[in-house]
């Protein structure tokens, strides 16, 4: 899981901003090692999603789910 996410995020920018956001997030900010396990779990529950229903990975409607700090 850790390389995956490591991967992902190096070549995605969409999931280095998901890494971002766990590591500066005011309230409860994650350390490097479990921000990246929280990445690699999310691109779990992406990649079964986009299997199971054929759709494509949608950077945009990905980075919204993100909860922002200014947006919050």
């Amino acid at each position: 899981m850790y390389e995956s996410a490591r991967a992902l995020m190096n070549w995605n920018p969409a999931f280095q901003d998901v890494f971002l956001y766990y590591r500066n997030r005011t309230k409860n900010p994650l350390g490097g090692m479990q921000a990246k396990i929280a990445v690699a779990c999310k691109a779990i529950r992406v990649f079964y999603v986009v299997l199971q229903t054929g759709c494509d990975f949608d950077e945009e409607k990905f980075r919204r789910d993100i909860i922002r700090p200014e947006a919050a």
